[in-house]
């Protein structure tokens, strides 16, 4: 290490030769703390764990991420000069940058990632505009994106950036839109064209949306399919033909949710014609239909094929016209989904206000039914056709029956009075089911 020698300095030395003295001194003190972290830099790298290969220090470093956090950076490249080497040199480590908390670490966190896929989400309404240039860079780079969730959307931002994409979304497995609520939308400000990513996501498996909507002629909804919620969306009659039709073309769906989004579509019985193929899910596992209106969810039950096995929750509203019609309607098509010999109890509750039916696959009644459907509120005549309907499924090897609501015997008899292998008949209500509970013994089908 060379070193120069200072001038000497007196009291009466000048300032520019002090000066020059201080910039030596200043400049061997710089050369002593290299050689000293020199030293050190060499002495950490006889560690175990600095002698670990790139490969095996990144694994380990991937343990320690946080998602929506920073507080693991320091802990991984400020450390040794070969932790920062490792870590700055593993994409994968800065796939989760946080938008939303840090927006100039993200956008670095962005670059450091190079071409390694990762997940983007953020919540639109309460960004900076910082926060969304930010966002909006990354969402540019759609070719890397693994899964995108965007909440609080607001209608300018539907129709400036994501209406306008038209790039493929190569990696993209998770897509969810959730609009703002606090925003009027617009159909034409909820709608997302068929030129939306290009209609190229062949490895999506999630899509879920709210207020937001597709337009479903678009192959995004393909064959890699596994889940799909839909909620609030506007969907005129034409969209609803083409989400039907769309579902032709996933075979692999599991899940199928579907709340306040069929609104006054379907408003007349005449609609029930029974198609003349209906839609095969064959992998579907769970439906739930929530918060349409009867003649509505009845629509979309007809022109579904569910498996045998379908954990089916529907939800109803039945202050409207032809409902009894559609009651029919729903159980005649949930009977694929329970099958010969599948069901062993059911509990009904028949009120003039309120009605539910659940249905399990064991004697017990617990909370893993397989199917249930309740319609609240319930119009005046609608009870008896309940009763009915739910006795279309295949009962045949029924053991319990649960049953609240004060009923014509009659109707309870026409019902059930041909089950012969019940076990236990649990009554809740008015005194006057004693009359029906007797009936139904001497008919021969209470145990």
């Amino acid at each position: 290490m060379l070193s120069t020698t200072p001038p000497e300095i007196t009291a009466f030395s000048s300032s520019e030769l002090v000066k020059k003295a201080q910039n030596i001194l200043d400049s061997e003190v710089l050369q002593l703390q290299e050689a000293i972290c020199n030293l050190k830099t060499k002495r950490n790298a006889l560690s175990s764990i600095s002698r670990l290969p790139p490969e095996v220090l990144s694994r380990i470093f991937m343990f320690c991420v946080v998602p929506h956090s920073s507080n693991w950076i320091a802990q991984v490249s400020h450390v040794t000069r070969y932790w920062r080497a490792t870590s700055l040199g593993c994409p994968q480590l800065w796939d989760c940058p946080p938008f939303m908390h840090r927006h100039q670490l993200a956008e670095l966190m962005l670059a450091r990632s190079k071409t390694v896929v990762f997940s983007l989400s953020g919540t639109v309404a309460s960004m900076t505009e910082q926060q969304r240039r930010v966002f909006l860079l990354a969402l540019s780079q759609l070719s890397r994106i693994a899964n995108l969730c965007i909440d609080e959307v607001e209608p300018h931002f539907v129709t400036k950036h994501l209406a306008t994409i038209i790039e493929p979304a190569p990696q993209l497995s998770s897509l969810e839109l959730y609009g703002s609520t606090f925003y009027p939308f617009s159909p034409e400000e909820s709608y997302l064209p068929i030129t939306f990513l290009a209609g190229q996501t062949p490895h999506l498996k999630t899509l879920r949306l709210e207020i937001i909507s597709l337009d479903w002629g678009s192959t995004i909804v393909s064959s890699s399919i596994v889940h799909i919620s839909l909620k609030d969306l506007h969907l005129q009659y034409s969209s609803l033909v083409q989400f039907i039709r769309a579902l032709r073309r996933t075979p692999s769906l599991e899940t199928l949710e579907i709340q306040h989004t069929l609104k006054d579509i379907i408003s007349s019985v005449d609609t029930l014609d029974a198609p003349k193929t209906r839609i095969s899910l064959p992998a579907l596992k769970t439906l739930a239909v929530t918060g349409e209106k009867t003649v509505a969810a009845a629509y979309l039950l007809s022109h579904l094929m569910l498996p045998l096995g379908t954990k089916t929750t529907i939800s109803c509203k039945g202050n409207q016209a032809d409902s009894n019609l559609a009651i029919m309607s729903i159980f005649q098509s949930l009977s694929s989904t329970v099958g010969p010999d599948h069901l062993k109890s059911i509990s009904l509750v028949a009120m003039d206000t309120y009605l539910a039916f659940r249905a399990w696959t064991s004697a017990e009644m617990h909370a893993g039914s397989i199917v249930d459907v309740t319609i609240s509120p319930s119009r005046l005549g609608d009870t008896d056709n309940f009763v009915i309907a739910s006795s279309s499924l295949p009962l045949q090897s029924l053991s319990a029956l649960h049953v609240h609501g004060g009923m014509e015997t009659e109707t309870w008899i026409r019902a059930f009075g041909n089950l012969n292998g019940l076990d236990s008949i649990t009554l809740e209500g008015e005194e006057g089911n004693a009359r029906w509970q007797f009936g139904l013994l001497v008919a021969g089908c209470a145990g």
